[in-house]
């Protein structure tokens, strides 16, 4: 089993690792976005050790192994120090020495900073300084519960992949159904933006839309992968065969990204309807 198909429970953020591989389009910080305990910090590793690994996370190298157990030198694990219950500017200038010099064995060093959101702001100014000018060899994973805690300017910098509960049964709610297809096939961007002043009341209609859209997108990219038994939205089925022909496997990994930065957003407590302009603006533009 591969060292990716052991995140369980995560379909959607396994599927995002597995395509960066696949595509090697390999960005130098990450963020994990998604409750305590649900696993980020597991996942971190796995990738770290699928990207280190020649076989892409084999579980049975050295480099799998030793990265699995933490005392591999290229791979380190940063937490908040126990005694300030932050993430120090110490901690964060011994990353920086350490991170400009060349893997020791590997083809890539890997920072795991777990709960970043628990960094102080003078921590935080000089992490800002390596990811605004990061080394080539060197990726950051960070984990956070909590990004309202972390600079925008250090979020804008990292590719977000959100860790959800999984998703075990559907519950039907037609009226928000419809009106997310309303957006999806409403065609010209000056009429989606039309239907959105129209059919978005508030914060949670949103919200629910936005949910609505990574499953669907979620499915679509599902179809791509072959793997009709996860799908959730089986009841539109025809449909999501249709924009399968349609819709390349990279918009697809790129619409999935720019619908978990609009659900940041109203987190953020961006206005609903700016939010859904904004990721509409994107997968307009992505899809021409």
């Amino acid at each position: 089993m591969n060292a990716l198909d052991k995140i369980e429970n995560q379909n959607l953020a396994s599927r995002i690792l597995k395509g960066i591989l696949k595509t090697g389009r390999i960005a130098n910080a990450y963020l994990f976005i998604g409750p305590s305990g649900i696993g980020k910090k597991f996942a971190a590793i796995q990738f770290a050790k699928a990207l280190n690994c020649k076989k892409g996370g084999c579980e049975e190298c050295s480099a799998c192994i030793k990265i699995g157990e933490l005392s591999h030198p290229d791979v380190h694990l940063i937490i908040p120090d126990p005694n300030k219950d932050s993430i120090s500017i110490d901690q964060m200038r011994n990353m920086q020495r350490e991170a400009y010099l060349k893997p020791f064995l590997e083809k890539f060093k890997v920072y795991v900073i777990e709960e970043a959101g628990r960094i102080s702001e003078e921590a935080a100014n000089s992490l800002l300084k390596i990811l605004e000018e990061p080394p080539g060899d060197t990726i950051f994973i960070l984990t956070t519960s909590s990004p309202q805690d972390l600079l925008p300017t250090i979020i804008s910098r990292c590719q977000i992949i959100r860790f959800t509960q999984e998703f075990k049964t559907r519950e039907k709610n037609l009226e928000i159904e419809e009106k997310a297809f309303s957006l999806i096939n409403a065609g010209e961007i000056s009429h989606i933006l039309k239907e959105i002043k129209n059919i978005v009341s508030s914060k949670r209609e949103a919200g629910e839309i936005v949910d609505f859209l990574v499953l669907w997108y979620r499915d679509i990219l599902l179809l791509k992968e072959k793997d009709e038994e996860c799908i959730i939205l089986k009841d539109r089925m025809e449909h999501l065969k249709n924009m399968e022909k349609k819709l390349s496997e990279g918009f697809l990994f790129r619409a999935i990204k720019s619908i978990l930065w609009a659900r940041y957003l109203l987190a953020r407590n961006v206005s609903p309807r700016l939010a859904l302009e904004t990721l509409f603006l994107k997968l307009a533009t992505e899809i021409r």
